[in-house]
C-alpha cells in the first residue's frame, strides 16, 4: 500500500510539473515524405496525402491571414484543388533539396507564390 501511494504521488508530481514546450516541426524532407507519390500515382506513405494537403492548407491559411501585413499575396484560383496544389509543392521539395532541413513552411509558401503570387 505505502509503495502504490508513493508511486501515485510520483506520478502526480510529474504531470504537474511544467514541462517545457516544443513546437512540432515539418522539415522539408519529412513533407517530401508524406507527399511523395510514386510512379504508379499512390502515395508512398499510407495517409501520407491527408497529412500533406493538410499541411499545405495549413500553410495557405496562415499566408491569408497574414496577407494584410505582407506585400506577398496569394491568388488561388477558388476552382484549384488541393490535389493540384500537392503536385506543386511535390514537384517544387523534389527540385530544391536545400529545405530538407528546415522547416517545411518557408517551401509550401515559395512554391505557391511562384505559382499563385498575386500580380
Amino acid at each position: 500500500m505505502r509503495a502504490l501511494r508513493f508511486v501515485f504521488c510520483l506520478v502526480i508530481i510529474l504531470f504537474s510539473h511544467p514541462h517545457p514546450a516544443h513546437a512540432a516541426r515539418f522539415t522539408g524532407s519529412y513533407l517530401l515524405e508524406v507527399c511523395d507519390i510514386g510512379t504508379d500515382k499512390r502515395e508512398r506513405v499510407k495517409g501520407g496525402h491527408a497529412v500533406c494537403q493538410s499541411y499545405i492548407a495549413g500553410v495557405i491559411d496562415m499566408m491569408n491571414f497574414m496577407e494584410s501585413f505582407e506585400e506577398d499575396q496569394l491568388c488561388i484560383p477558388p476552382e484549384t484543388t488541393l490535389n493540384e496544389l500537392h503536385m506543386i509543392v511535390l514537384q517544387y521539395l523534389r527540385d530544391n533539396v536545400q529545405h530538407d532541413d528546415f522547416i517545411a513552411s518557408p517551401a509550401v509558401a515559395t512554391s505557391l507564390l511562384e505559382y499563385y503570387r498575386c500580380n
